[in-house]
């Protein structure tokens, strides 16, 4: 009996020194998503590619909110914040930060606003130093295409297909149909915004003054997430 006892209490103490982080601190949050989203299947869920996102985006009840399709990103979310305003996606100040949520080699970036209507940046890792990029605009109303993701960012340049991504991301190459591959940019690592940091925006959030934001936020840092370094 009380060698059954030292190894619970052992495996206690690991679980307590597990990297993987919640809101609260507690183990017990739901990892699913949060109150008032709907969850698709879970074969719908945590895409990786442009085809899932599309799939999970057309599965679910619109307008589509983005902690909503946050929420369908179960946890622990590979997470890393950064206050960044040198994007098209600029960061609002240190407790609205860039957030990029990490799926394999899918991005998702993130900036809480109580705006009406926000950006949702996209990347496909699929070169050393190469994405293929797109964007979609929140809320979203109705089912979209498979190129949408793409033509948000549609931009032809002295009579040259192309991105507005261009003109920050070089070596730009057609990556087939309407999207584009280009060059990443590894985020500035002093202007990091931890994990601790956006648990006291949390913490602090006032849902009723700023409902969009706060919801965001929860939906990242209210749910068990491991926060990592770049690269990836």
């Amino acid at each position: 009996m009380k060698k059954i006892l030292s190894i619970f209490i052992l495996q206690l103490a690991i679980l307590g020194c597990s990297n993987n982080q919640s809101g609260d601190g507690s183990t017990s949050q739901n990892s699913l998503g949060i109150s008032g989203c709907t969850l698709a299947s879970q074969e719908l869920r945590n895409p990786d590619t442009y085809d899932g996102l599309v799939k999970l985006i057309n599965a679910l009840p619109k307008p589509l909110s983005v902690e909503c399709l946050v929420s369908n990103y179960d946890a622990p979310l590979k997470i890393n914040a950064t206050n960044s305003t040198f994007s098209a996606q600029p960061s609002e100040g240190m407790g609205n930060p860039r957030i990029f949520i990490i799926k394999n080699n899918f991005i998702i970036s993130v900036v809480p606003t109580n705006k009406p209507q926000t950006v949702v940046e996209f990347s496909y890792v699929n070169g050393l130093n190469s994405s293929i990029k797109g964007e979609l605009s929140f809320p979203i109303k109705s089912n979209i295409t498979s190129e949408e993701p793409f033509l948000e960012i549609s931009y032809s340049y002295n009579g040259v297909a192309g991105t507005n991504c261009r003109f920050c991301h070089g070596g730009e190459v057609s990556a087939g149909g309407s999207s584009f591959s280009s060059s990443m940019i590894t985020p500035d690592p002093f202007q990091n915004v931890t994990a601790t940091s956006m648990k006291q925006e949390l913490a602090s959030c006032n849902f009723s003054e700023e409902p969009q934001r706060c919801r965001l936020i929860q939906t990242i840092y209210g749910r068990t997430f491991e926060e990592i370094n770049w690269p990836f």
